[in-house]
């Protein structure tokens, strides 16, 4: 359980942080890793990336309200209810990406991604990204600490798993 909280206060600083941030995705990327993605302002991936998000399945609400505001109530839900995985151009239709390209592009796409951050003042940046973002931390954490307080935490976790292991 505190394992989760400590990821919770994370991604809270991340998302509201005063600055642009940007989430760089190549692979897997389950669970609290899509949580981070979720966070940060601009998120690119690599072509062949995968994203899923499990955490409900065994009872952990990690991230949802974020993951709903970014990619819509009835997107969120699909995505949380199935906890299937799909891909970069899924994500990037959803909105949980921004954009999408190969590795070897990165350098080009942080320095542009850089760049624009550069535009506005910092003050002016700083003030455009708390504008834009719900502040929902207090209810974040008190239902994320909910979702882990029920008994069996443990065990709802290795039953996923388990479940997830081919027979």
């Amino acid at each position: 359980a505190l394992r989760f909280l400590r990821i919770e206060s994370l991604l809270q600083l991340i998302h509201h942080a005063p600055c642009a941030t940007l989430a760089l995705v190549h692979g897997a990327c389950f669970g609290a890793g899509a949580d981070i993605v979720a966070a940060c302002a601009l998120r690119l991936a690599a072509p062949d990336s995968r994203f899923r998000l499990p955490g409900l399945r065994f009872g952990v609400a990690l991230g949802t309200r974020r993951l709903a505001e970014l990619v819509g109530r009835d997107t969120a839900l699909s995505l949380l209810m199935t906890a299937r995985e799909f891909s970069s151009e899924d994500a990037l239709a959803a909105g949980l990406l921004t954009e999408i390209s190969a590795k070897a592009d990165w350098p080009e796409r942080v320095a542009a991604a850089a760049a624009a951050a550069a535009v506005l003042p910092s003050d002016s940046l700083t003030s455009l990204l708390r504008l834009t973002r719900a502040d929902h931390r207090d209810a974040d954490l008190a239902a994320l600490a909910r979702s882990v307080a029920v008994p069996g935490l443990k065990n709802r976790i290795a039953a996923y798993l388990a479940s997830r292991s081919p027979s």
